[in-house]
């Protein structure tokens, strides 16, 4: 073999050579016909996107959706694969459009984009429902704080104008500062567990009113005043490391206690905390009285079944 490739003429080399260069250039002419025919096939205005409709919104103006969405089709891949092409947005952009558009519209909860024809775009949206507040004290009293609508999943999404009395319930996190935006009030799990314990307060007369984070694993949840002579609201005083089944039987275990109950009944206003962070304990105090554990019956009882 190597005796033949020594024996081959100069003249039969070059033709090789030729022969190879005439293939390569037959296959880039190729490949330039047809990535040319692809490009022309992605600017035929039979598939370009042309309408953008918007419904749903009611907050959130659906022409401001409309014109974030179009300015996302808008221009050019490399300068020549239009951005509006149905077919790349199908396979390549949807996800990431949408993505976009509920970072920027922080009120919205989904957004489903739909392709009912190649030139025509549907986007439907749906906005995120206060259900709560989260709110940041300011330094003076005078000066109202600053709160910030939560949905039903502990998820903040927009600023809240200011609102007298009790029309929302309101959750205080100091480890959330700075200039707030979007995020999560609590953890899930601790959003969870604490709708949890402030739902099985409902038809007692225990009212909440707000939630408040202590510390990484303590709480206080603030009790609605019953009396204008009452300098502080009364709290119950929990731990998130408990589970929240935990939490709500002490403190259904301390409204059937005759010691707590019976006197919440008549003195309501006196009331200063109760103190559900402890197995096997419950603590409460009065404002004519010092800190103790309930000694009764159905306090231990309930407390000792589920911890």
């Amino acid at each position: 073999m190597a005796q033949r490739r020594n024996l081959e003429s100069p003249a039969l080399i070059e033709k090789k050579r030729r022969s190879r260069r005439r293939k390569i250039r037959i296959f880039v002419a190729l490949a330039v016909v047809v990535l040319g025919g692809l490009v022309a096939l992605t600017r035929l205005p039979a598939i370009h996107i042309y309408t953008v409709n918007v419904q749903g919104g009611e907050s959130v103006q659906t022409t401001d959706v409309q014109m974030y969405i179009e300015s996302r089709l808008a221009g050019y891949y490399a300068w020549v694969i239009p951005k509006n092409n149905s077919i790349i947005f199908s396979f390549t952009r949807r996800d990431k459009v949408t993505n976009g558009t509920l970072a920027t519209f922080s009120r919205l909860e989904t957004v489903d984009i739909a392709l009912p024809n190649m030139k025509t775009m549907t986007v439907s949206i749906k906005e995120r429902k206060p259900a709560n507040l989260f709110c940041v004290p300011t330094p003076n009293e005078m000066i109202p704080e600053r709160c910030y609508f939560v949905d039903d999943r502990g998820y903040i999404f927009d600023k809240a104008p200011y609102f007298s009395g009790s029309a929302y319930f309101k959750f205080y996190n100091p480890s959330i500062t700075g200039d707030i935006v979007t995020g999560r009030v609590l953890d899930p799990v601790h959003f969870t567990d604490a709708e949890t314990i402030i739902m099985s307060l409902k038809g007692t007369l225990l009212t909440p009113t707000s939630f408040v984070v202590t510390s990484d694993n303590e709480a206080k949840i603030i009790l609605k005043k019953t009396s204008n002579t009452q300098t502080d609201a009364p709290y119950i005083y929990i731990r998130a490391d408990v589970p929240a089944s935990g939490t709500v039987d002490n403190i259904k275990a301390a409204l059937a206690s005759p010691e707590f109950a019976d006197k919440l009944k008549t003195h309501q206003s006196s009331l200063l905390y109760l103190d559900v962070r402890y197995p096997d304990q419950v603590y409460f105090k009065w404002n004519d009285g010092t800190p103790k554990p309930t000694t009764t019956e159905p306090v231990v009882a309930a407390t000792t079944k589920v911890l």
